[in-house]
């Protein structure tokens, strides 16, 4: 079943990546994360817009055009996505997958190839190097795998969605079924389940004998990816060599026969995966997150207008990737008694979210599904908490910069990080948009200038405009020299008293 999958996407585009001279991006993890998350993000978007539209075929009304837009342009932007992701693995080196050679974890015997086996040692340079690759492959197939399981299949499993994206639109025509046929083949799948089983061997090998990774950046992320993968699963709780086949089939009765509706499915694969979605993949809840009501509500009133609140989630896989200590940059709006006396609480761009903001919804902040405006209590799902005050607006810089950030409501999150981009943002960069008359640092990455949450504290080491003025970390409020212990966190150092 799903080595198939892998077998198409090598098989289709091995001769597109070889002439596009596609090479490993190595440890170039942050870019990996960005696009598996593309993925993800795609995915829960999509299941989301397509409630809809499968509603209206449960209860027999014509899509409008509306309706086909939404599901041609999902449609080109999973093709594009799977493209994107095909990009970063290194084709000619997972091709070895397709060799025919029984793949073995073999500790302590060295790292070998016959006619027959390939030996995988991870103590050895060649060794550490397959079971890599072995976990990239892995993560980009189920990636793709459970893309096809939420989207894709009740999708197929629905004869109008399956004929439109079937034959109806030329960009994409018979790519769904050839994908679904690819999907559903019995007698590929031993090739993944050997995969994942040396994956599951070199897991539990490595925790009984507390083994650390061998330091490549995305290492942990393809892990938890593989391990929190819907199709991993399928595959490991089979029991005779042809039940992953027929599990999936009994996938297409499920999408097509429930009683309830393709609409009560599409529900339920929607609640099942949206825990892997968005950069939500975690270990753990933070340590703010059950915050009591009454410190929730003693925080808010601290608060003021324009202040940047930084967090650290470290139990969040994103957070890996993020250099530095925190990891996320938000603005608070303020009340709606603090914006009238700004003279901003009728502006126009204001205007549309007086409601939310009434209703305890005053932190804007770009989160990959996109800008949004969000509660205190929405936000505090995290270990560390820092807010920045600035001490050198003037009210009318003030005003001029809280217009600006309701300005960023509604755009999209920029995964290629560029803060020379208007149209799209990422999460630290609301610092950079907002306070425009800040000397901000600013990073390359990708070829691209970027600006990291660390970048937007650093600006407060000094007090000459902006002040730290709330520090949580690790769940605890400090006390004291608030700059000091910044500093020392910023420089990857424990406070040594809060």
């Amino acid at each position: 079943m799903f080595k198939s999958l892998i077998s198409f996407v090598i098989l289709v585009n091995l001769s597109y990546a070889q002439a596009a001279q596609v090479r490993p991006l190595g440890d170039q993890g942050s870019y990996y994360v960005s696009i598996i998350e593309q993925n993800l993000v795609w995915r829960s978007q999509a299941l989301e817009k397509l409630k809809g539209i499968h509603e209206k075929i449960h209860k027999d009304e014509p899509l409008n055009a509306k309706d086909l837009e939404v599901l041609y342009r999902g449609a080109e932007n999973y093709i594009r996505l799977r493209r994107d992701l095909w990009k970063i693995i290194d084709l000619e080196k997972v091709v070895l997958t397709l060799d025919k050679r029984k793949i073995i974890f073999s500790p302590g015997e060295g790292s070998s190839l016959s006619k027959k086996v390939r030996r995988v040692d991870p103590f050895d340079e060649q060794g550490r190097e397959w079971m890599l690759e072995i976990k990239r492959g892995l993560a980009a197939a189920l990636t793709l795998c459970d893309n096809f399981l939420y989207i894709g299949l009740p999708l197929y499993a629905t004869s109008k969605t399956r004929r439109l994206l079937s034959s109806d639109y030329d960009k994409i025509e018979g790519m769904l079924h050839e994908i679904a046929i690819s999907y559903t083949k019995i007698d590929n799948q031993r090739l993944l389940q050997n995969l994942l089983t040396i994956f599951e061997s070199e897991q539990l090998w490595r925790q009984k004998n507390q083994v650390e990774r061998s330091g490549a950046s995305d290492e942990l992320y393809l892990e938890n990816l593989i391990h929190q993968s819907p199709s991993r699963g399928m595959v490991m709780k089979r029991d005779t060599p042809g039940a992953v086949g027929r599990n999936i089939s009994r996938q297409f009765l499920f999408f097509k026969d429930d009683l309830n509706g393709v609409l009560t499915n599409l529900t339920f694969v929607a609640s099942k995966g949206f825990g892997n979605t968005a950069g939500l993949v975690a270990f753990r809840q933070g340590l703010l997150r059950n915050m009591p009501s009454v410190d929730q509500d003693k925080l808010a009133t601290e608060l003021k207008p324009l202040d940047l609140l930084l967090e650290k989630t470290p139990f969040r896989l994103t957070d890996k990737f993020i250099p530095g200590h925190f990891g996320h940059v938000a603005v608070w709006t303020g009340s709606e008694s603090e914006l009238k006396e700004m003279g901003v609480w009728d502006d126009p761009v204001v205007q549309p979210y007086q409601e939310a903001i009434r209703n305890g919804r005053r932190i804007i902040e770009a989160l990959r599904p996109g800008v949004q405006i969000n509660t205190l209590q929405h936000f505090l799902d995290i270990d560390d908490l820092m807010v920045l005050r600035n001490k050198l607006y003037t009210p009318e810089q003030r005003k001029v910069a809280i217009i600006k950030a309701f300005k960023q409501i509604g755009k999209e999150y920029d995964f290629n990080f560029d803060v020379e981009t208007d149209k799209r943002i990422v999460c630290s960069e609301i610092a950079y948009v907002v306070y425009t008359d800040s000397n901000w640092e600013t990073e390359k990455m990708l070829g691209r200038s970027t600006i990291c949450p660390d970048n937007v504290a650093n600006l407060a080491r000094s007090s000459v405009e902006f002040e730290p003025v709330i520090l949580y970390h690790a769940g605890v409020r400090a006390a004291g020299d608030l700059r000091e212990k910044m500093v020392r966190l910023l420089d990857s150092q424990e406070i040594p008293s809060l």
